[in-house]
């Protein structure tokens, strides 16, 4: 979010989902009342523990280095992103355990469209998730981009 401010894109002075400080990725994935209630409930099988910044961020870390765990932390991390994008941009702010529910969904329903049976066939080719090629610029969804 720092970058967002120095991009000139607006930031608010208070954080629009716990209505405490000013916003922040750190802030929002980790020290955030509403983001860490979310963390509890989305049931991630590892250990992340969100009452210390470091102890917190060795359990992100932890997760991430799971594959199999990879995958749930990136779409609980996406679904409090977007909890805070729906505060900021309609002030719609879901309650913890909607977002927690609606991560759970949304991981669902990617792993079932990622199976071969979901795959749509083409005379080209199987079109399916795949990461950018090359020459492409991405967006990241804290709004960070980039080039590849």
């Amino acid at each position: 979010m720092l970058n967002l401010a120095k991009r000139n894109s607006k930031v608010e002075d208070i954080y629009l989902v716990c209505n405490t400080m000013e916003e922040d990725i750190k802030h929002t994935l980790l020290e955030c009342t509403v983001g860490r209630q979310i963390w509890v409930l989305s049931n991630l099988p590892s250990n992340i523990v969100c009452s210390g910044r470091e102890v917190a961020w060795t359990g992100f870390e932890a997760a991430v280095n799971n594959l199999t765990h990879a995958d749930w932390f990136r779409v609980v991390c996406w679904n409090i992103w977007n909890n805070l994008n729906k505060c900021l941009m309609e002030r719609l702010g879901r309650q913890p355990l909607e977002v927690a529910n609606n991560s759970m969904h949304n991981l669902e329903v990617a792993l079932k469209v990622s199976q071969p049976e979901h795959i749509i066939e083409t005379r080209e080719h199987d079109l399916h998730w795949s990461p950018i090629f090359r020459d492409k610029i991405t967006m990241n969804f804290d709004g960070a981009s980039f080039r590849h």
